[in-house]
């Protein structure tokens, strides 16, 4: 990803969740998570390993169970003088929380969890577009820090059936 690119997606994500916290605020089952992650790509791919930055809506629908709606953007090169791509990533991830928390509160500080989900991938580039829809599956943890705050790490595998390709990635950063 350029650093123009992604100085320009940092800026207007900031803008939008700054914009969109008062909304959230009393609301302790709705989260607002922003991550940044390395992906590392099936060979068949011919793309080099790259960094992402995603940002996604989650909401606990109870003690153990939520989703999270998410967006993924990465520039990965090429290997072996194949073109790179721009890669988006949207979905949708269901949660399961494997420790319970109280009348749905963040009362225990470690949480972690299991995601399932359906996804879609657009790689562009000079030479051709490609689409597919992914079948995403991980593990992760999400640590509390304070009443609001909290840092949410996970890995994922990502399984495209147009491509039959596996990637994964992993990702580590804040949710309010």
């Amino acid at each position: 990803m350029s650093n123009l690119k992604s100085l320009l997606l940092i800026s207007v994500l900031a803008a939008i969740i700054s914009g969109a916290l008062p909304v959230f605020a009393d609301n302790n089952n709705t989260y607002i998570n922003g991550s940044l992650g390395r992906q590392f790509f099936d060979s068949d791919r011919q793309l080099k390993n790259e960094h992402s930055i995603s940002i996604g809506l989650e909401h606990r629908y109870s003690n153990k169970w939520g989703a999270e709606i998410f967006w993924m953007d990465s520039s990965p090169s090429g290997r072996n003088n194949k073109a790179g791509s721009d890669l988006t990533q949207y979905g949708i991830d269901g949660l399961y929380y494997f420790k319970s928390n109280e009348n749905n509160r963040q009362t225990n500080a470690y949480q972690p969890y299991g995601a399932l989900g359906l996804g879609y991938a657009d790689f562009k580039n000079s030479v051709r577009s490609d689409e597919g829809a992914q079948l995403r599956a991980g593990l992760g943890l999400r640590v509390t820090l304070n009443e609001h705050w909290a840092v949410k790490g996970d890995a994922r595998l990502i399984y495209s059936d147009e491509a039959s390709a596996i990637d994964n990635i992993f990702t580590v950063g804040l949710s309010y």
